[in-house]
């Protein structure tokens, strides 16, 4: 899969013992691997036009397919999920229609790799009402367990909870807004770099709390009750061009408020119970948001998810094979109180090779 930020394929080669909450999954392998230049950049500055999309849709397929065939190498495969690259999510904007689109074809995906693949898997939950997103609270229940007082915090480019409980019917999740998305663009368009290793450059900013809260208050998205989702439609560019109209700010100070609003909103978020906070995604690594989260969260124990065994950069990727190996199994994978839709059922299309 590649996820909002659009800065990898990332790639978890996992074997799979059942199906379901009682699944064993064992990572046997996890790569990460850049997009070629020309992909990543006709990407970030996609023309919504037919030919632009229908192509981006096989250039993204074939990557997706050589990013496989290179991290499985002497691996045998029975099946690949792939949840794509998504270039569009309607992000609860009001009066937007429930859609989203993820490229990569599953067809191209199944015909290079000579191997059954599913793919496309958020359009069968919003055909039965729901969100589309988020799907990975099905496997955080498969994969760190009937869990009470835990969540999970996924910092892709969106931030997303997993609220974990006994019964897998019981589990909630939704997102929270931002977090690597306007980070990384302030990153590319004020330093030219793709990101801010650990924060450092955010570090250096001039502290605004009182705007913070001001931003975050007066955050539509924020203030939603779940079922919710949103994506870089919301919290990209335009997201950041409100920060700096707002603050004034600019370079490591604009850095800094975005990224004390991405941990304010998601601090809010996080219900009273919870007792601990996973966190995984690539913004796991990012120490200064580490810091700031803790500081928001002194009563809590904020670990990251390689306590737990699951690599933070491979647990997103995992959950789709586990995604994958259910929807073949017959088995529903999707959650309606967290999406919102009407009825459960298994997520995503089949491609044969």
């Amino acid at each position: 899969m590649s996820g909002t930020s659009m800065d990898a394929i990332d790639v978890a080669i996992c074997e799979i013992k059942g199906a379901g909450p009682g699944a064993r999954v064992h990572l046997r392998s996890f790569r990460s691997f850049d997009y070629s230049p020309e992909l990543a950049s006709r990407l970030r500055n996609l023309e919504s036009t037919v030919r632009e999309l229908a192509e981006v849709n096989i250039l993204v397929a074939e990557e997706f397919a050589l990013a496989v065939a290179a991290a499985s190498e002497e691996l045998g495969l029975d099946l690949v999920g792939s949840h794509g690259q998504t270039v569009y999510h309607y992000s609860s904007m009001p009066g937007a229609l429930k859609a989203t689109l993820q490229v990569g074809d599953g067809d191209v995906i199944a015909e290079r790799l000579a191997i059954p693949v599913v793919s496309d898997f958020r359009m069968g939950d919003i055909a039965a009402g729901g969100e589309g997103a988020p799907l990975t609270p099905y496997a955080d229940f498969v994969l760190f367990g009937a869990r009470p007082g835990l969540a999970v915090l996924n910092l892709g480019g969106i931030a997303n909870l997993t609220i974990l409980d006994r019964e897998l019917s019981d589990v909630t999740g939704y997102d929270t807004g931002p977090a690597n998305a306007p980070l990384d663009w302030i990153a590319r368009a004020e330093f030219g770099i793709a990101f801010d290793r650990d924060g450092e450059i955010a570090r250096s900013g001039e502290p605004r709390p009182g705007l913070v809260e001001e931003l975050v208050r007066a955050d539509a998205f924020v203030a939603q009750t779940p079922p919710k989702s949103t994506g870089s439609e919301v919290y990209g560019a335009l997201f950041v061009e409100r920060l700096r109209e707002h603050s004034g700010a600019s370079g490591a100070d604009l850095l800094r408020l975005a990224t004390e609003f991405v941990v304010a909103s998601i601090a809010c978020q996080v219900p009273p119970h919870v007792q601990e906070l996973v966190l995984a995604g690539g913004g796991s690594a990012n120490r200064f948001l580490r810091e700031l989260l803790e500081s928001r969260l002194p009563d809590r124990k904020v670990a990251v998810s390689d306590d737990h065994g699951i690599p933070f950069r491979a647990r997103e990727a995992m959950a789709f094979a586990i995604l994958a190996n259910d929807t073949v199994c017959g088995l529903a994978t999707s959650l309606p109180a967290v999406t919102g839709a009407r009825r459960t059922r298994a997520l995503g299309k089949l491609s044969l090779p």
